[in-house]
This record gives structure tokens, sequence and C-alpha cells, in this order.
């Protein structure tokens, strides 16, 4: 779902893919497993795993404040230097979004954003809220991603019979009224930025 979704957005990331399991060759009582399709384009693909390396390069990344919304959005606490794939010169691949969407959490629910408090780990107060902002800014595309169109591409009703990604589209779907909110907490700024529903112009 999250692979999709980041697809939809224009985010960097594998395109996934639901397989048939060969009983054969795996240890498991499941039919279907998750898995990305191979693209030559991996073959360029390294994990970076010096945070100090990422710290100067992520800063330079077009998708980085969309990034770091749509972790904030998923809830996805662990994007840490493993679950981001360095091709070089600012350029990454979002992987791993298996802790995502946390079992049992509110919709209005916080976890700290790992990729923000890298980016921003050594920036002022002023700076780290002009980049609360600009994420806050670029989260308005999520506002317009189509669940019932992410359903569909999951080809869930073959494989989802407990409805859990079903469970999971709601769940993104009743959280977005919180995002500006919820930014500004996962970035540790200290107060809140102007939501973005109503720099739009919405009745408050």
């Amino acid at each position: 779902l999250c692979a999709l979704i980041a697809q939809e957005v224009g985010l960097p990331s594998l395109r996934p893919g639901v397989v048939l399991l060969d009983e054969g060759q795996f240890d498991t009582n499941e039919r279907f497993g998750f898995g990305t399709a191979f693209t030559p384009d991996q073959r360029m693909l390294r994990v970076t795993h010096d945070d100090s390396e990422v710290r100067d390069q992520v800063a330079r990344w077009q998708h980085l404040a969309l990034a770091i919304a749509f972790d904030t959005w998923i809830a996805n606490q662990d994007r840490t230097v493993r679950n981001l794939l360095y091709r070089g010169a600012g350029d990454f691949v979002l992987i791993d979004h298996g802790e995502a969407i946390p079992s049992g959490m509110e919709v209005d629910g916080s976890v700290p954003n790992l990729l923000a408090r890298l980016a921003f780990a050594d920036v002022s107060h002023d700076e780290l809220r002009a980049a609360t902002r600009r994420v806050q800014g670029a989260a308005g595309v999520l506002q317009d991603v189509d669940m019932d169109r992410i359903e569909l591409a999951s080809l869930s009703g073959h494989w989802d019979s407990g409805g859990m990604l079903r469970e999971c589209c709601r769940f993104l779907t009743d959280r977005l009224p919180f995002l500006d909110e919820l930014i500004v907490t996962s970035l540790g700024a200290s107060q809140p930025e102007l939501p973005l529903a109503r720099q739009r112009g919405a009745n408050p």
C-alpha cells in the first residue's frame, strides 16, 4: 500500500508486486507474498549506512519535503539509513515500509520522523520552522491520492480476505485532517504553523 501511494505522488520507490509463493521454496503457509519488480536501475543502487554521508546528500534531494510528509502521514518511524537506497548526487529511493501504519494507532497519533531528524539535525529553530512550512506545502499532494484507485492497483480483492488493506486506506484518509499538526509534532517544531486547509481558504 505505502509503495503504491509513494509512486502515485511521485516519490521514487521500487515498484511493488504481489507474488504467488512456491510452497517448495518458502517455509510458510501463506499463498501470497510481497516483492518488488527488478529494474536495471537497481544495479546502480547501494545501501548506505553512514549518517553523516546521508545528511550531506539528503539536503539536496528534491523529494525531501514530500518524503517527510509521506512518512508522517503513514506514521513510519523506521526511515533509517537502511531504508533509503542511495544512487548518488542527492538521489534516493524509498524502501521498506513494514513498520508504517502501526496496528491500533489512533488516526491523530504521532511518531518521530527519523528522516526529518536526520535532515534537520543541525539547523536553527527558525530554519526548522521554515522546513516545517515546506513539508506542509509538499503534503498538499497527499490530499489528492485516490484510495479507490490504490486499492484496485493492489489487487487486494484476490489476496486480502480480511480487508486489512481497506482498513489501512481508511486510516490514512481519516488521518489527513490532522496532517498539518502531525508534521509540526513529528519535526519537533515548537509552534504550530497555519494549517494547509486554512491556507487554501477553507472555513475555520
